[in-house]
């Protein structure tokens, strides 16, 4: 049972160390994935302590909120944890695959409604712009989250996948509360600006791919290579073949330090994210019922 947790950031969110991600609950562009699945991996991270459910519209164009939603509403669980949804990428009903950005005032007042009427609740408690739109300024984004805050739709004002300018930029017009960003043992750019400016502002932070997209499980080889889009060299360059055969390599040493420790390689990767200066929670993506038992069990918790 996952029982500690950390106060942190500006936020003072008490947080476990461990967060629940959800982008697989969706499907595309993952293998597809099955609701009852979702379900029962939603339920089992619960059971085990997980207070941080993390999710967004664009994770199978609605469909993980809708899960999450129901879910939650069946075991009356809402009000025991804390619920992190994004904004900001849309899509073309029936045509899953055109997405474009639109972090306007008009776009994220229509978009914090639809994701509260899948999520069946009147709350958000950490909002976040999913990325960076460039095509609109940064401070009607802002602005427009202080707006929802004020009228209690939201609870923190959060932002993904942002480097420091820009970020720095955003800070200009409201208080950014929260940053998700992306981190684990083989992606590590963020240790160079993102995490120390965190630390010096108090800036709670979710690292997400903490797994390395299942790379840091051991269960790819070289003659057994993951078939999905998320997880090839187009949509990310350490599924290039040298780089793949690289990170390969390094986990053999790495499954001996997780054997020393009794841990599997998951358990020894997740460890190593969580103890990691300025990282507040990691977020660990899960299919079912029987990854979230493997993954977040057992896993030693220190507060901070």
């Amino acid at each position: 049972m996952i029982t500690e947790k950390k106060k942190n950031g500006q936020t003072h969110l008490m947080v476990t160390p461990v967060g629940l991600g959800t982008w697989v609950f969706g499907g595309w562009p993952w293998n597809e994935s099955s609701d009852k699945d979702s379900e029962s991996a939603l339920e089992a991270a619960l059971d085990l302590g997980v207070c941080l459910i993390d999710t967004a519209p664009i994770y199978g164009c609605g469909r993980a909120e809708r899960i999450i939603g129901r879910t939650l509403k069946r075991l009356k669980k809402r009000d025991d944890l804390i619920l992190s949804s994004k904004f900001g990428l849309c899509w073309e009903e029936g045509k899953r695959k055109k997405i474009w950005k639109d972090a306007s005032s008009k776009n994220l007042l229509r978009e914090i409604d639809d994701s509260l009427k899948r999520l069946e609740t009147d709350r958000i408690d950490i909002y976040h712009l999913h990325w960076p739109d460039e095509k609109t300024p940064i401070g009607e984004t802002m602005e427009t989250l202080l707006l929802l805050k004020e009228k209690k739709k939201i609870g923190k004002i959060g932002l993904s996948n942002f480097n420091l300018s820009p970020l720095q930029e955003a800070c200009r017009y409201a208080p950014v509360e929260v940053l998700q960003v992306p981190y684990n043992y083989f992606a590590r750019d963020i240790e160079k600006e993102i995490l120390p400016f965190c630390i010096e502002k108090n800036i709670v932070t979710l690292t997400y791919g903490t797994l390395c997209k299942g790379l840091l499980t051991g269960k790819f080889s070289g003659d057994k290579k993951p078939n999905d889009p998320v997880r090839n060299r187009s949509w990310d360059a350490i599924f290039a073949e040298e780089n793949y055969e690289k990170c390969l390599n390094e986990i053999e040493t790495l499954k001996i330090k997780a054997a020393v420790e009794n841990l599997t390689l998951a358990q020894w990767a997740i460890r190593w994210t969580m103890h990691q200066p300025g990282v507040t929670c990691a977020l660990i993506g899960a299919r079912n019922a029987k990854q979230v038992r493997e993954n977040f069990t057992s896993l030693s918790q220190e507060s901070s």
